[in-house]
């Protein structure tokens, strides 16, 4: 039987590894799961939809994960991050860093998150052999560099179905996941827009780690005068249904996150591509926020030229010139349920089409390696 390593050295990208599961499932494998015990205390894997084998690590074991004497029965070690965070904090080199030896059948594969690392840590041959895969289209900086981009999260028991609008209580939810939470640009959209179209919307942020609320979040995160204006926004707020406009969830375990998902109408993604942060995403590294859109079949409000790098488009997302954020709230506010249904249907296709390029994509990569006798025995 066919056998995978799947491997994640950080404690984050947990989206990432439930995608790829996902992939090597499709593709009969017998899966070995090595994960940092922070994502398993977030509830990363469900017993109920994965039944391989789980080893679950720190900084302190993590050579143990090659120390296994059956790893030579293992076809590949796949690195859903071939980035790693030192104790220092500082991205390297996984398997240079600690010198690992990894003696599977075929070698290794992997996704950088950021193309630069390709220079950064001299891997540019391993790009060229067709084991190092990209998250978008515009990541790939040489032909053998092909897009494996797993958003599917059939095996936490999450599949998306639902095309209509989520809301019934005439509010728009909008979530914003982690680091793409701006306080400044947020607000700078929202006073431009009527109090009567301010009421109908609601933000909930999500990811970081957990704080008290919403005032104790955003004053760290940004100037006293937006700062002000933004409580002024939420404060303001006095309908029934929710005590506030301006919501913060703090961390929530996978389970909990994918459940507040389910009931959300948009994902906002406020880069300005102009920042570099925002030329960033749009050159070198791709956001979770893309994942999480294609994985839950949730709609994104971005830039049209972000949006457009990660092979958005009007029919499937909700997408604005400039940093005029205010036209796309406008927009999701005047569009009905059928409308919506209609771009969540055009998302759920792009969705389908990606994913049968990546699995076409992985299985004519591990075709082509496990034809190449020379790669049986090699060592990284």
């Amino acid at each position: 039987m066919k056998k995978i390593m799947i491997i994640e050295p950080n404690p984050f990208h947990g989206e990432v590894v439930l995608g790829v599961i996902h992939y090597f499932n499709l593709l009969g494998y017998r899966i070995k799961l090595c994960v940092r015990k922070e994502l398993m205390g977030e509830k990363l894997i469900s017993d109920l939809f994965f039944d391989g084998e789980i080893f679950v690590f720190d900084k302190k074991n993590e050579r143990e994960i090659f120390d296994c004497v059956d790893i030579e029965e293992y076809d590949f070690a796949f690195f859903t991050s071939l980035e790693y965070q030192n104790t220092n904090r500082v991205l390297v080199d996984f398997i240079s860093y600690y010198k690992l030896k990894i003696r599977t059948k075929y070698g290794i594969l992997g996704i950088y998150h950021s193309n630069i690392f390709l220079d950064i840590f001299g891997t540019r041959k391993l790009a060229e052999e067709g084991r190092i895969f990209c998250l978008s289209e515009f990541q790939r900086l040489m032909p053998t560099m092909n897009i494996l981009n797993p958003h599917c999260f059939n095996n936490i028991g999450y599949i998306p179905g639902n095309d209509e609008r989520r809301n019934d209580v005439g509010f728009v939810k909008i979530a914003v996941l982690g680091n793409m939470f701006k306080p400044d640009i947020m607000a700078k959209a929202i006073k431009k827009l009527s109090t009567k179209e301010q009421k109908k919307i609601i933000i909930y942020h999500t990811g970081g780690k957990r704080v008290k609320g919403f005032s104790d979040f955003v004053k760290r995160k940004t100037k006293e005068n937006i700062y002000r204006f933004l409580k002024k926004f939420n404060d303001r707020w006095e309908g029934k249904a929710y005590e506030s406009r301006v919501i913060e969830m703090g961390r929530l375990n996978f389970p909990d996150l994918f459940k507040f998902l389910g009931d959300i109408d948009y994902l906002l993604m406020p880069l300005d591509y102009h920042t570099y942060e925002g030329m960033h995403y749009i050159s070198v590294s791709t956001s979770g926020t893309k994942q999480i859109s294609l994985g839950m079949n949730i709609p994104i409000i971005c830039n049209e030229i972000i949006g457009h790098q990660y092979g958005f488009s009007k029919q499937n997302a909700i997408l604005y010139a400039e940093n005029r954020l205010e036209t796309a709230l406008q927009e999701i506010l005047s569009i009905d349920i059928e409308e919506q249904a209609k771009i969540r249907g055009n998302l759920k296709v792009t969705a389908g089409q990606i994913k049968d390029k990546s699995l076409e994509n992985l299985k004519n990569t591990i075709m082509k390696l496990e034809k190449r006798e020379e790669y049986e025995n090699i060592t990284y």
